[in-house]
């Protein structure tokens, strides 16, 4: 492969619920190197996922240097890397000994359910209000935020609380970068640490009043920065000498791969779970809908710009789950022709509650439920009610964001690994009668991290550059005709929700 006149490239670290990616971007944004691990998926007790640190970080490393082995195949050199970004899979967290580097126990992960009853004698302590603190955090209490994770660590943990002057809390990111720059950085930015129920919106900094509500010593915590700046240099390794120049949260990474630079551009990403993400500028706003406020991306200097987000708890989750819990498919090419084998649902519904509902309900008392299967109904009919329910629960979201924020989407940038499959796409395009558009890099995650940190280092000037980059591959345009029929169904599924 013949390496281009302007060898730059930018490195991309996405730490993801699943897995970790190194993914090498070009000046033109396109990805030159890639390679992914999986890492181990610990589910202790029912509702219960963790993940090891140590695993983690070890796939971090393993990554880069075989990541960078690729490039060195096509003719690139460490000098050519100019800067590295982080992104991660949010809320889920790490408590490690300062001193020694060691994790005091597994990560406790984004969609972990074991702080329910922490949550609730939360919300009981303040009269059963949910969203007693949403005009600082732009969040409900739920067990979905790092807060009450870390408090369940330091009630649950003895090792925690009997040195917790020596414990260092923090997120993926946090907990990549410190390792890599040899714990001489303790930093997060501010759209995870807008995910941890710790931080005032306004200030954009750890609030005392938050801090003294669950117990957790402000030394803590990372200090935090813009998502586009110096975050260390990388002392091991490949990349030995290469500084972290961005972090970001995922779903936030995620916005700026996928040029959310105006307010009212939206983006929806099917992953393991869905997460739209609607820019609201640099004003904040709140939800009266279930809807969350959280920072969308903050560069460098420049003020922070915030966003609404919808966030759904299941989407490839549950496709997983229908493969390798019921065995209801092998390949997820067959995913792709379901609408031969079935037409429609048959009348069968499923909704995909496996731990509890997000946006907009957020309810962590509803559990999965199929409901009218008959005779008729056949494997395929239960295979097609999952993957509509996933749709259904995104157009939940954008019917609540919609009002809340009084836009009119009429289009919405996807991204992630559900959207390779095209029944999915096309019904959810005729279901929200909405165009859909997907990029050609299918990684926006990857991509937007690399954006953040390349405009960090001078690769790219700004925003207006890097919007010049994105180009989009597929358009999904809804058919108006089945509008009614849909709406039926939408109203069918919801039965199961009330």
């Amino acid at each position: 492969m013949a390496v281009k006149a302007d060898r730059r490239l930018v490195v991309a670290i996405d730490q993801s619920t699943t897995s970790t990616k190194f993914n090498a971007f070009d000046i033109e944004g396109r990805t030159v190197a890639l390679f992914l691990k999986e890492h181990t998926q610990i589910t202790p007790k029912p509702g219960w996922l963790e993940h090891d640190p140590t695993e983690i970080i070890g796939n971090v490393r393993e990554c880069i240097e075989t990541g960078f082995e690729k490039l060195k195949s096509s003719g690139y050199s460490v000098e050519d890397v100019k800067a590295i970004g982080v992104t991660n899979q949010r809320e889920t967290v790490v408590a490690w000994d300062r001193r020694t580097g060691a994790p005091y126990y597994n990560a406790v992960v984004w969609s972990d359910t074991r702080t329910r009853e922490i949550c609730e004698r939360v919300t009981a302590k303040h009269g059963g209000d949910m969203n007693k603190f949403q005009a600082k955090t732009g969040l409900p209490i739920n067990t979905y935020f790092s807060a009450f994770k870390i408090v369940w660590l330091i009630e649950n943990v003895p090792a925690i609380s009997a040195n917790i002057d020596n414990v260092c809390f923090g997120t993926i990111d946090t907990w990549i970068v410190w390792n890599l720059t040899g714990g001489a950085v303790f930093a997060t930015d501010v759209t995870n640490a807008s995910r941890t129920f710790l931080i005032d919106l306004k200030t954009l900094q750890w609030d005392d009043e938050l801090l003294n509500e669950f117990g957790i010593p402000r030394k803590c915590l990372p200090d935090i920065r813009s998502s586009a700046e110096d975050f260390g240099e990388v002392v091991e390794g490949a990349l030995k000498g290469v500084h972290f120049m961005a972090c970001l949260g995922d779903q936030q990474a995620a916005s700026l791969g996928q040029g959310l630079f105006e307010v009212g551009d939206v983006k929806d990403t099917y992953g393991t779970g869905c997460f739209l993400l609607l820019n609201t500028g640099e004003r904040l706003s709140f939800s009266k809908r279930g809807i969350l406020s959280t920072v969308c991306y903050k560069i460098g200097q420049s003020p922070a710009v915030y966003a609404f987000e919808g966030a759904i708890e299941c989407g490839g989750s549950s496709i997983n789950w229908l493969r390798n819990k019921l065995h209801l498919f092998s390949s997820y090419d067959e995913l792709n022709t379901i609408e031969e084998r079935a037409p429609d649902n048959g009348g069968v519904y499923f909704l995909p509650a496996f731990n509890g509902l997000f946006s907009p309900y957020w309810r962590s008392d509803v559990t999965g439920k199929i409901a009218g299967l008959t005779f008729h109904s056949g494997k395929d009919h239960i295979v097609r009610a999952l993957l509509e329910s996933i749709c259904y629960r995104n157009r939940d979201v954008i019917d609540a964001m919609e009002e809340d924020s009084g836009i009119q989407i009429k289009t919405i940038r996807v991204d992630g690994g559900v959207t390779t499959n095209p029944f999915i796409m096309s019904f959810q395009s005729n279901l929200l009668q909405k165009t859909l558009v997907k990029n050609d890099v299918q990684e926006s995650t990857c991509l937007g991290a690399a954006f953040a940190a390349g405009i960090a280092a001078g690769i790219w000037k700004d925003t207006n550059e890097v919007a010049t980059l994105i180009r989009r591959a597929k358009t999904y345009t809804p058919d108006a005709s089945l509008k009614p029929r849909l709406d039926e169904s939408y109203n069918q599924w919801k039965k199961l929700v009330f």
